[in-house]
């Protein structure tokens, strides 16, 4: 499991799906930088960094607080946590795109 996360994480695309950075991930290796929304930003899409963040949720309470991997997922899901808070519109509902709030396609 963690050699496809880490595969994903830091080298699909060249550089990796998940910005170390924002904590958000591209869309896909298409959407990676230079990739920029209509308004100028990087492109994430919200449905999948729901199922990132869901599936971290999932990953957490099942892994053992041995496993080697455990740090570094939980930092991933710390870092999205305050990511999306960020974006989190005052309904509780996130953009299609997440930081381009006027473009409702996110490229699909």
């Amino acid at each position: 499991m963690y050699a496809y996360y880490s595969y994903t994480k830091n080298t699909t695309g060249g550089n990796g799906l998940y910005n170390k950075t924002e904590h958000l991930w591209w869309r896909d290796q298409d959407f990676d930088p230079p990739y920029v929304e209509p308004n100028g930003q990087d492109c994430y899409w919200s449905r999948g960094n729901g199922w990132v963040y869901a599936a971290l949720v999932r990953v957490l309470d099942i892994l053992p607080a041995t496993d080697p991997h455990r740090a570094e997922y939980l930092a991933d899901f710390q870092g999205m946590s305050d990511a999306l808070r960020l974006v989190q519109r005052s309904d509780g509902f996130w953009n299609v795109s997440l930081h381009d709030p006027t473009d409702l396609a996110a490229r699909s």
